[in-house]
């Protein structure tokens, strides 16, 4: 498991976290998760819908055969005409069959799952690492090969704690930034630390 650590406050907890986009040398503005399924969707500007295999360590979360197939859903985004982000979602094929690209283009696609097709996502996982761009993420982010990335997957859980669907991202490590914010507060006589999200 994924954990975050300062290396003056020690494990920080992952929902103390968040993402944010570099609009200007050091400076930052935070992104929500909401506010990537608010951005205008003519950035998103390829969509590939295909049926295949999947990492063993995909099906195995799923829970799925390492014989199984998934559809695959992969998605580059792009800002200010440069691309930030490369997301791949594995799915079941009986969900994956109803989805069409011309619905992803209109649509974010937990929107599409929850709303079109009524499938409820009660709480998901989510862990991050830095890593290096393969050839296939070079390629689609704009970066040289080897360059450094940040990797996130997260985990989408329907009622009853079953794993429905994940979502492999990988973000330009020059377009994307890690932030908490730390507060002081005392309990039982002493001080210490309150991790909270940057507003």
């Amino acid at each position: 498991q994924m954990k975050t650590y300062c290396p003056e406050h020690g494990e920080i907890a992952r929902s103390d976290t968040v993402r944010g986009y570099e609009w200007s040398k050091g400076q930052y503005v935070v992104i929500e998760e909401e506010d990537f399924e608010k951005v205008p969707l003519k950035t998103v500007r390829a969509i590939e819908i295909e049926v295949g295999h999947a990492p063993l360590n995909v099906l195995r979360t799923l829970g799925l055969s390492p014989r199984a197939t998934l559809t695959v859903v992969r998605r580059e985004r792009h800002l200010e005409g440069a691309p930030f982000a490369y997301t791949v979602n594995y799915l079941p094929t009986h969900i994956g069959e109803r989805i069409e690209s011309k619905a992803l283009r209109a649509n974010p696609l937990l929107r599409i799952l929850e709303e079109h097709l009524g499938i409820r996502i009660d709480r998901a996982e989510q862990s991050m690492r830095a890593t290096l761009a393969d050839a296939d993420a070079a390629r689609r982010l704009g970066v040289s090969f080897a360059s450094p990335l940040m990797f996130a997957e997260r985990v989408y859980f329907q009622q009853g704690d079953r794993p429905l669907h994940i979502a492999h991202s990988w973000y330009r490590a020059d377009r994307y930034q890690f932030s908490v914010t730390l507060r002081r507060y005392q309990k039982e006589g002493k001080w210490a630390w309150n991790y909270r999200k940057s507003e």
